[in-house]
């Protein structure tokens, strides 16, 4: 069974990783929270597991109105062009 956050590329072998676990501070990434509006947001700090090297949570700067929010890192929905 794969695991949810991957997808398997169909006609190869390869999973491709999720988004959140290649962002880095300067990104421009649309966060999709749980219990609120999705948003557009530049990555500010990203903070690793003691385990594991994958985020455990991220600094973002909110575009619309440059609010400064602390998000869960499988919040980010996709990597923009920035």
């Amino acid at each position: 069974m794969v695991h949810p956050y991957y997808v398997e590329v169909r006609g190869s072998s390869a999973v491709h990783q999720p988004e959140f676990l290649c962002i880095q501070p300067g990104d421009v990434v649309w966060v999709e929270p749980p219990a609120a509006a999705a948003y557009l947001a530049s990555v500010l700090h990203v903070e690793g597991g003691a385990r594991s090297a994958h985020p455990s949570y991220a600094q973002v700067v909110r575009e619309d109105d440059l609010a400064v929010l602390t998000i869960q890192p499988d919040w980010v929905s996709q990597r923009c062009a920035g």
